[in-house]
């Protein structure tokens, strides 16, 4: 998980000083365009023109990479050149000092607003440039002058106001019996189609063919669709079987990555799904708690909640035997400000959740542990049906069930406690854990067999129950509504480093919940320690971009 650098803590960071009006501001070399526009509509002819009075100025930096707009009356523009020429006092006009800008010097007077109008990689780094960066390369009489940003010209520079939000709203849906047929026809023809592009796939790899791409599998679905054999995958809409496609794509390329295993062949009941992309083919009607999907007609869903925003997907899924539609939209808000301006360290754990800096902690809810007799007796009177049977599939049925309840408790708990930690903190420090990596099975091979693995799986068992990687993705992205930022560190050592004087060594951490320093003797909780810990590194990757 990145660091996400947000523009406020990064400019209280590096102690940026707050601007005033006709404030010097450094900006890199490249071509300037001065448009000056009067209030009247009126514009330039030249570089140098002004059309009305009261003058609404869009002031461009096209090869820097920045792009300033000012709201007031006048603009005053400094290029200094890079062959020594220098420039006289400058009142409206631009006065250009040699051939080539090295430096320029944009002095705003009057101004009552300075606003991005785009936002880009580009404009970042020119913009950190600005606050990193206090010198230049001159010549000659060419001055060199600091460059003081303010916090409110950065963040408006920097970012728009506004910005674009996604988000997804889940209901339960409540379909006839017709409609469920229907959607469990859509679901198994998209399982199909996934099933069967993987095979080829596979078959063109085992006779040394190239892997066809996306477009090549969408006239292969095509041909599907017309043949005699498939002819019942015309009944299903197109779009969902495209995106089929599209899932085993980017499976392929999560796989190439190393994100993820070899694409597998999906099961009958595990993960049924379809996804309708196009926006103007569904329909939503919250007045009356119903939404149209193509070839499913009006379904009403438990509208617990409005939709906020424009419509761009829905996602039809099964689980627990019910059917769900999750309605992902778009929408412009403001950008928000942190209410909070603290921060915190949080410390995962088993014995405790999640550990604060400032000794507070969340006990787990092991969630799975509760539920694990009342699954294992279900488990046990499944395995004695006829498999396949009605009574098997009833018993499964039974099963499933016991799982969605699981994951919903465990869910609603993640959302609460991330909940409340985004609302009141600015900026929250994480560690960084490979959950893949620490629960892997002990068992070893036949000719290296492993050890201790019944506590192992234990372990692991205990480490998956809790949902930390939910944790963190649940924390970045409503930390970011909130206006504040995560910070995600490597944990190494964190539990054996002492906060007071910095000594490491295995012997701090005398037991799973005592930690005291050999060195300056500082004793504390073990996992309010590594909470201390992480929140120090969670700083110095802010402050200075390192990365422990």
């Amino acid at each position: 998980m990145k660091p996400r650098i947000s523009p406020l803590p990064l400019a209280l960071a590096l102690g940026v000083p707050h601007l005033t009006l006709g404030t010097p501001v450094f900006a890199q070399s490249g071509p300037v365009v001065q448009d000056l526009r009067g209030a009247d509509g009126g514009h330039c002819a030249g570089s140098n023109g002004c059309a009305g009075a009261d003058g609404r100025s869009d002031l461009v930096l096209t090869q820097s990479g920045l792009n300033i707009k000012a709201a007031g009356t006048a603009v005053t523009l400094d290029v200094r050149g890079s062959n020594g020429g220098d420039c006289d006092d400058v009142d409206s006009q631009n006065h250009w000092g040699g051939k080539s800008g090295m430096g320029r010097i944009i002095e705003l007077s009057a101004v009552a607003n300075m606003r991005g109008s785009s936002m880009s990689r580009r404009c970042v780094d020119a913009f950190r440039y600005l606050v990193t960066k206090t010198k230049c390369t001159c010549r000659r009489k060419t001055q060199c002058l600091p460059c003081p940003m303010s916090l409110s010209s950065l963040i408006g520079q920097e970012y728009d106001w506004a910005m674009q939000r996604l988000q997804a709203f889940k209901y339960e849906l409540m379909p006839n019996g017709e409609q469920q047929r229907n959607m469990r026809r859509y679901a198994g023809s998209c399982r199909f189609v996934y099933n069967k592009a993987l095979a080829l796939q596979k078959q063109r790899y085992d006779q040394g063919e190239k892997k066809l791409s996306y477009a090549g599998l969408c006239k292969q679905l095509t041909e599907w669709r017309n043949s005699t054999e498939t002819a019942w995958l015309a009944d299903a809409p197109v779009h969902p079987l495209q995106q089929t496609l599209k899932d085993l794509e980017r499976a392929y390329t999560n796989f190439f990555a190393k994100r993820a295993d070899f694409p597998r062949f999906k099961k009958k009941g595990l993960g049924d799904s379809f996804r309708y992309p196009d926006q103007k083919q569904i329909k939503l009607d919250q007045t009356n708690s119903r939404i149209y999907l193509p070839k499913l007609g009006w379904l009403r869903y438990r509208n617990s909640r409005d939709v906020l925003g424009e419509v761009r997907n829905a996602c039809v899924s099964l689980s627990g035997g019910k059917w769900f539609v999750s309605i992902q939209t778009e929408r412009k808000v403001e950008r928000p400000v942190p209410k909070a301006t603290s921060a915190i360290g949080i410390d995962m754990g088993i014995a405790r959740f999640a550990t604060m800096s400032d000794g507070t902690f969340l006990a787990p809810l092991n969630s799975f542990r509760k539920h694990e007799a009342r699954l294992r007796r279900a488990q046990r009177a499944m395995s004695r049906k006829t498999k396949f049977s009605n009574n098997w599939k009833k018993s499964k049925a039974r099963i499933q069930r016991i799982h969605a309840r699981i994951g919903n408790a465990r869910l609603d708990y993640l959302h609460k406690a991330t909940t409340t930690i985004s609302e009141n903190q600015a900026m929250v420090c994480i560690e960084d854990l490979k959950v893949r990596n620490m629960s892997k099975s002990a068992a070893g091979s036949s000719g290296q067999p492993g050890k201790n693995v019944r506590a192992k799986s234990g372990l692991n068992k205990a480490i998956l129950d809790q949902g930390w990687y939910e944790f963190g993705r649940q924390l970045e992205y409503k930390l970011a509504w909130n206006g504040g930022w995560l910070i995600a560190v490597p944990p190494q050592h964190t539990s054996r480093t002492c906060p007071c004087c910095g000594h490491v060594s295995a012997e701090n951490r005398q037991s799973q919940a005592s930690f005291a320093c050999v060195a300056c003797g500082y004793a504390n909780h073990a996992d309010v320690v590594g909470a201390i810990n992480i929140l120090a590194r969670g700083h110095r990757v802010a402050a200075c971009g390192e990365s422990a």
